[in-house]
């Protein structure tokens, strides 16, 4: 594949998926350009539409310097996100923000969730994709290609308010591994939202020193269990 060279800038554009351009990185590509512009040709395809290096393309018109770039048939924007969904260039806001604009409904609800709750984006993925808020490589490439696809809404919302609501009460960081524990309780047909809150509303220093998801469940039947009389209920398992 031939690596092609030009000042004509004119011959790119974007396409409408790309993620939003980044000043920061910018600024610092523009630092590392002026010391050496070493060739690290961008990908476009054949309407000379950017496939991968719009920031480096953004670099040389702003310094002047030639495009170094080549030509590959046929791709488009899902190629684009399959490119990036194996490169760290691209965050998992990046691609949120590429399915939204073209208006994938899955990913606005997915965004919305996120704002709405407070919870990680790969704990969002994981609970609306119907796991249990960890997330995993699989659940992650799936997103990535752009085939996610929220199937259990009511039951994330009502997981996400708890989670919420729990955060609140304890006025601690939200880790990741604190909701995907209380996913696992919550499964237990004993398990109460409410009766849960206003027990962790008596105890609200019960998370301090948790940060595994061991430790959160050990918390989490100890609050649940408080003031209880007679045999305790098992969270855990």
């Amino acid at each position: 594949m031939k690596i092609k060279k030009t000042t004509n800038y004119g011959l790119f554009s974007t396409i409408k998926e790309n993620r939003n351009i980044n000043e920061t990185h910018v600024k610092k590509l523009m630092r590392s350009f002026q010391q050496e512009q070493l060739v690290t040709p961008i990908t476009v395809n054949t309407k000379g539409e950017v496939i991968d290096g719009q920031h480096r393309l953004e670099v040389c018109k702003r310094l002047g310097l030639p495009v170094y770039y080549f030509e590959v048939e046929g791709y488009s924007e899902s190629q684009m996100q399959r490119l990036n969904s194996n490169s760290k260039n691209w965050s998992t806001s990046d691609f949120i923000d590429s399915q939204c604009s073209i208006g994938a409904e899955h990913y606005i609800f997915l965004k919305q969730y996120i704002k709405m709750y407070g919870v990680s984006i790969s704990a969002s993925i994981s609970l609306l994709s119907g796991g249990n808020g960890m997330g995993g490589s699989d659940t992650l490439s799936v997103f990535k290609e752009g085939r996610f696809i929220v199937t259990n809404e009511q039951e994330a919302m009502r997981l996400g308010q708890l989670f919420k609501d729990a955060a609140k009460l304890t006025k601690r960081a939200n880790p990741r591994t604190l909701i995907s524990a209380l996913s696992h309780c919550s499964k237990n047909s004993s398990f109460v939202d409410a009766e849960f809150l206003h027990k962790l509303s008596l105890k609200p220093s019960a998370f301090t020193g948790c940060s595994g998801k061991d430790e959160f469940l050990v918390a989490i039947e100890d609050v649940y269990n408080h003031g209880r009389r007679g045999q305790k209920i098992g969270l855990r398992y």
